[in-house]
């Protein structure tokens, strides 16, 4: 299990997404900005948070990144590297 202990504006963020393919397994801690991903799930929950990128984080033409897109690329990153971390 990771425990993904991500900055407040991450977690919110985290929160807004749709995990809903997982099937309940993706576990928040409100308290502790903490996010509980099984350690089988990890993979998925990126490629997750990378399609919420190309849904709704670029331009209608699709050229630039908006500032939401900014925002998921930080959320990606953090989690990334907290995985990288626990592995």
């Amino acid at each position: 299990m990771y425990r993904l202990n991500v900055s407040r504006e991450n977690y919110d963020l985290a929160k807004a997404i749709d995990f809903s393919e997982l099937q309940g397994k993706i576990k928040f801690d409100d308290m502790h900005n903490v996010i509980e991903v099984p350690e089988e799930d990890m993979k998925i929950f990126m490629v997750i948070i990378s399609e919420e990128v190309d849904m709704k984080g670029l331009s209608e033409d699709q050229q630039e990144i908006t500032s939401y897109g900014r925002k998921l690329y930080g959320l990606y990153d953090e989690v990334y590297a907290l995985k990288c971390e626990q592995s």
